[in-house]
């Protein structure tokens, strides 16, 4: 029987944590629950993050930096935008795991040896973990808050791809799922027999709720990415809405590779005075 992730940590107090996900220049919104669950993990013990990044218009580079409270070593690399698609795929994975070697060696001389490996979303993130833990005997525990699972887009992916996948989940020493719909559905899956319950981390709680605002009044907090995120369907429904003569205004805190979209889809259903976007 696997041991609890919270066991885990109760035993092991420096935590390097791999993120498939992390806020960066071109979205900011990118992994930001990731970000604060870090954040909130590095107020109870230490903790080390390791992002191995992609850029198709930067050289390879290493660096450690302290950002948002965190230490964090950046490895970037240079990815090929090959329009063959299997050579692309191979020499992505080949920088990938260049820039991963490159970090984990900064994380030992900068760091130190971490006692437990805490992934953030499969799958080369995982395959990391997977080596130190081969090398070193350093267990690994995977969080998963990909939809993925949940929208068809793993199941449509290959043979090779969910052998790889269910081979990491079982050699992982805790599971957690960002809600219980997702674990559930990891569990379906056949990817693990059981879970735990992490929830995105929401600042500012212990503050007092503000009084109760008009109504009609909506707010939308997500990553413009709309593929997932379906932004453009909450617009749509609030010009439905509007249209049947409802008084009803739409707040959208967040930001990504769709905004322009957004903004654009706003002002083609003439709901430019409706939407704020921060």
């Amino acid at each position: 029987m696997r041991s609890s992730p919270s066991a885990a940590l109760a035993a092991h107090p420096h935590i390097l944590v791999i993120p498939k996900w992390w806020p960066n220049v071109r979205d900011p919104q990118l992994g930001d629950f990731i970000r604060k669950q870090v954040q909130a993990l590095a107020g109870c013990t230490k903790v080390t993050v390791l992002l191995v990044e992609a850029d198709p218009e930067a050289p390879a580079h290493l660096e450690h930096v302290e950002a948002d409270g965190l230490q964090v070593i950046r490895s970037r690399y240079h990815a090929s935008r090959s329009p063959l698609t299997p050579w692309r795929k191979v020499a992505n994975l080949i920088g990938y795991w260049r820039a991963a070697m490159a970090g984990w060696r900064m994380v030992l001389s900068r760091r130190g040896l971490p006692t437990l490996v805490h992934v953030h979303i499969l799958v080369r993130p995982a395959l990391i973990a997977r080596w130190i833990k081969d090398r070193y005997g350093i267990p690994y525990i995977l969080s998963e808050q990909s939809s993925q699972y949940l929208d068809g887009t793993y199941q449509r992916r290959g043979p090779l791809f969910h052998w790889v996948n269910r081979k990491l989940f079982a050699d992982a020493a805790g599971t957690t799922a960002v809600s219980a719909w997702l674990g559930d559905r990891l569990v379906k899956l056949g990817l693990c027999t059981s879970y735990d319950v992490v929830p995105n981390v929401i600042p500012g709680m212990e503050r007092p709720l503000p009084p109760q605002g008009a109504p009609g009044q909506f707010m939308v907090v997500a990553d413009l990415v709309d593929r997932t995120k379906n932004v453009s369907g909450v617009i749509r429904a609030l010009a439905q809405v509007v249209a049947n003569g409802v008084d009803a205004r739409l707040t959208i805190i967040g930001d990504g590779p769709d905004r322009a979209m957004l903004t654009g889809l706003a002002q083609e259903l003439d709901l430019v005075d409706r939407i704020t976007f921060l």
